[in-house]
């Protein structure tokens, strides 16, 4: 019975690697150009940034946490309320492949929580599969991400109130 056990957990256990969380941010990049669609004339998708080879999860992580600070921002603009994520007690040399999918999740969700405020803003198509991907490109499509919401907070510093 507990090898059965193990396998099912085996079976059950969903990978989050570069790739997986790769799609994330992709999904997320997907919310922040709807986002950007609502403001006439604004660029949607800005260039990506070049490849970084040698990145590592520590550093997806950090480039991560900085697009929460800027979701943080938008937030305010906009009037809503956000719990601030205190990254310090993280040490960068524990931090995991599963740590970044975590976090990466959390941006997704709390562009989801924007987007159904902002009520006639559609849900982003799923991303495709990339195939076998490592941090570095993870690292570049934060920097897409990381853009975006720079231009969405900037975008939304003078709102006073939410937009029905």
């Amino acid at each position: 019975i507990q090898s059965l056990s193990r396998q099912l957990n085996v079976m059950l256990d969903v990978p989050r690697g570069p790739s997986e969380t790769y799609m994330v941010i992709t999904h997320a990049v997907g919310y922040a150009s709807n986002l950007l669609g609502s403001f006439p004339g604004q660029p949607r998708i800005p260039t990506e940034p070049e490849l970084e080879p040698g990145k590592t999860p520590a550093e997806v992580y950090s480039r991560i946490l900085v697009c929460l600070g800027k979701i943080e921002v938008i937030y305010t603009g906009l009037g809503y309320a956000t719990v601030h994520l205190d990254s310090s007690v993280m040490d960068p040399k524990t931090i995991r492949p599963a740590d970044v999918a975590d976090l990466a999740a959390l941006v997704v969700a709390r562009l989801d929580y924007l987007q159904e405020q902002l009520q006639d803003i559609d849900e982003p198509l799923p991303p495709i599969y990339p195939g076998r991907l490592f941090p570095s490109h993870v690292y570049r499509r934060v920097g897409l991400l990381e853009a975006q919401l720079g231009d969405l907070a900037q975008l939304t510093s003078n709102v006073s109130s939410p937009t029905p």
